[in-house]
């Protein structure tokens, strides 16, 4: 294939790929810089690991209406599985109720909802809802007072009796997240 970019259109579009946030549109410009250089549609689609069609696709778009043509995106998505109201719902439910994983959200909203969604699918819908995951951390569970005050008491009168060849030892087989709760 010949070259038919100008030499300012070939610093235009490399702008354009450097500054292009998603992989998708840089792909499709990498595609048109590629092929400005003669390389073949399935070299190219051997480089970025897709198939040939795909490249000659976007070389049909941008011959069609240019660059602006490549870079558009007509892709509309499905209807989503949860209304409107149901993903109000959802919303309102999660901001009380804390889930450990996408799993545990998806065996809600199917008890709840009767929709059936894969973890990958609920990540997704969550992430638009506006959640993120944080994972948990571990903190010390709510100590009794009164029983340290016990203990206290007790380890200082045992204390006081203590001949000079006794000696106290404290051992603790407890795990160090031992009663721990995610916060």
């Amino acid at each position: 294939m010949e070259s038919f970019l100008t030499n300012k259109e070939r610093k235009e579009y490399r702008v354009l790929h450097k500054k292009s946030k998603e992989k998708r549109y840089a792909d499709r410009i990498k595609s048109i810089l590629w092929l400005d250089k003669g390389y073949s549609y399935e070299y190219i689609a051997e480089l970025l690991m897709m198939d040939d069609t795909s490249i000659r696709r976007w070389y049909e778009q941008f011959i069609a209406g240019g660059i602006e043509q490549l870079m558009q995106d007509d892709y509309q998505g499905s209807e989503p599985k949860l209304s409107m109201k149901q993903q109000e719902s959802l919303t309102k439910h999660l901001q009380q109720h804390i889930y450990l994983s996408a799993k545990e959200v998806c065996a809600y909203v199917k008890e709840q909802y009767k929709v059936t969604y894969t973890v990958q699918g609920i990540t997704d819908l969550l992430h638009r809802l506006n959640f993120t995951y944080k994972k948990p951390k571990h903190i010390p569970g709510k100590a009794d007072a009164a029983a340290q005050q016990a203990f206290i008491k007790k380890y200082k009168r045992l204390k006081k009796k203590l001949e000079p060849e006794d000696r106290i030892y404290f051992t603790d087989g407890v795990h160090p997240l031992h009663n721990s709760q995610p916060d």
